[in-house]
């Protein structure tokens, strides 16, 4: 439905962009639009803006940091995946000794930000939280002007002498200063190296599926259970695999799929 006069003139660089027809903000319409697939939270927005392009996305958000507007893609519809199928099944993971840390590595990056140094400072003092528990790190700087916001994150890995890899990342916020990212970073990285686990929290419950699928027993050691990890590995189970977690050792015999 076409917008109303006041709400072109308020948005007519949007119209511009767009058209008319797809720039909503009447209120029938807007109804439709409080809340995506999580239907706990509603706020109704100001306007709805459908844009057909990627050309189109790009200049809507441009508007937007422009004029300080706040803006919220919504959450929904249907993501379709293709994949090819593997000849044979995949080998299973047999990964229960950490080994020792080799090295770290990274990438510091931030954008609209070099005049405040936030991508040095959030690799030094990662580097340097690291550097006391022995590890070495090399943290690469990426200064990033292209974005159409500031922005900032922080990720940062390493590989033991077994294979195993481990890694921790932080973005950026509000009031979140750069040295307290590149230290969280360092202390998350570190409690899961301490663990003696061969896969960070994060990586955890995503081996999972891949084990269910494989020709084999897998096992690998995690740094903590997770509900995530939990929940993959009821799927698992439901798909075939036989699980079992012990001692923060987590074993799967899979299923052997192949084409």
């Amino acid at each position: 439905m076409s917008p109303s006069g006041t709400a072109t003139t308020t948005f007519r660089e949007l119209v511009k962009i767009v058209g008319a027809a797809h720039v909503l903000t009447d209120a029938a319409d807007l109804l439709v639009y409080e809340s995506d697939g999580l239907t706990h939270y509603r706020q109704r927005p100001r306007a709805i803006v459908l844009p057909g392009s990627t050309a189109e996305v790009a200049a809507v958000v441009k508007w937007c940091h422009a004029t300080g507007t706040p803006y919220v893609p919504r959450g929904a519809g249907i993501l379709e995946v293709r994949v090819t199928p593997v000849e044979h099944s995949l080998t299973a993971l047999s990964l229960l000794d950490q080994g020792h840390v080799r090295h770290a590595a990274g990438i510091a990056f931030a954008s609209h930000l070099a005049a405040r140094r936030v991508s040095e400072r959030m690799a030094q003092a990662c580097a340097e939280r690291l550097t006391v528990a022995g590890i070495p790190a090399q943290i690469r700087r990426v200064e990033d002007t292209s974005a159409l916001h500031p922005g900032a994150s922080l990720a940062v890995w390493t590989e033991t002498t077994t294979g195993a890899l481990l890694g921790a990342d932080r973005i950026g916020a509000p009031r979140r200063s750069a040295e307290g990212i590149g230290r969280f970073v360092a202390a998350a990285l570190l409690a899961d190296i301490t663990t003696g686990a061969t896969v960070d929290r994060h990586l955890t419950d995503q081996v999972v599926l891949f084990a269910a699928l494989a020709r084999g027993r897998s096992s690998y050691r995690v740094p903590q259970g997770t509900d995530h990890l939990e929940s993959n590995l009821w799927l698992a189970e439901h798909s075939g695999a036989r699980v079992q977690v012990h001692d923060r050792q987590v074993h799967i015999e899979g299923i052997g799929l192949q084409r």
